[in-house]
């Protein structure tokens, strides 16, 4: 499985790529080893995926996102994430290894994303339920994933998590960032996101129309292209109130992901969970 910034293997992969190789950096959630091949390359989970990234940089963001999601959900860390120590090396559990030019995190075995699963009401309900959980637990922390999207929330033997944290921030720290480097995708946000990087909302609406070219899912349905329409009309209300934006901005992307979910699957949408957060940003569904 490929992606914009990494691809996905299975961890057999390593035993063929360390196999010239003398020593690797392997990465904790608090420190860095180096160590000798020969010392862990029979401990490797084989039941695991790999991420490998396409360059250092990427690497590193996401494994930030790793050790403070560590620290947000602690012993739950398996519960609400795809996070997964690779194996355990003198009593640290091992999430990462570097060596020459490749970057791998590791991962659970499971690649199973909403956007390819039929819901029933039952199974969206319980959806629906866990992710909000997970957005509540990320909140409380001020801390946003940022790149909410049916391709980044994933089902795993009954369970749903949320995965791709390269992009995800302390709120509380680093706003600045958030204008300039972390912009998520122009599908399920706000087009007030895009404006503060100096994106005007012409251009905005230019690019979403492009992107839907590429989607054949979402251009069948009607929201969340109808919600692009009313959106337009809070976009003044968000920039008088930009920090409510900040905030939410994740509960805001799902609720796009939601109604993208009931509606291609046909099942009932709850007012109920939606328009409280809606109402943050000056919008109503009815």
């Amino acid at each position: 499985m490929k992606g914009y910034k990494g691809s996905i293997y299975n961890s057999g992969i390593l035993n063929h790529e360390l196999k010239d190789i003398k020593y690797a950096i392997l990465f904790s959630n608090n420190k860095k080893i180096k160590c000798k091949i020969i010392d862990f390359i029979n401990l490797i989970d084989k039941n695991i995926f790999l991420k490998k990234f396409a360059n250092l940089e990427d690497f590193y963001n996401e494994l930030n996102g790793y050790k403070k999601l560590i620290k947000i959900f602690g012993n739950k860390i398996n519960k609400y994430t795809t996070i997964k120590q690779g194996f355990i090396y003198k009593g640290n559990n091992i999430y990462g290894i570097f060596f020459d030019d490749n970057y791998y995190l590791f991962l659970e075995k499971c690649d199973n994303t909403i956007d390819k699963i039929k819901f029933t009401q039952k199974t969206f309900n319980k959806f629906s339920r866990r992710i909000m959980k997970i957005l509540r637990i990320l909140k409380i922390n001020n801390f946003l994933h940022n790149d909410i999207k049916p391709s980044n929330i994933i089902e795993c033997d009954g369970n749903y998590k949320i995965i791709d944290w390269d992009l995800s921030y302390n709120l509380n720290k680093q706003v600045k960032g958030f204008y300039f480097t972390k912009n998520g995708n122009f599908l399920y946000n706000h087009p007030i996101k895009f404006y503060y990087t100096g994106i005007p909302l012409i251009v905005n609406k230019l690019i979403f129309g492009i992107k839907l070219l590429f989607d054949k899912d979402i251009r069948k349905l009607k929201p969340p292209l109808i919600i692009r329409e009313i959106i337009d009309d809070s976009f003044n209300y968000l920039n008088k109130n930009k920090m409510f934006y900040f905030k939410y901005s994740d509960y805001f992307a799902f609720v796009l992901v939601y109604i993208f979910i009931a509606e291609k699957n046909n099942l009932k949408i709850s007012l109920k969970l939606i328009n409280p957060i809606l109402k943050l940003f000056n919008i109503k569904m009815i």
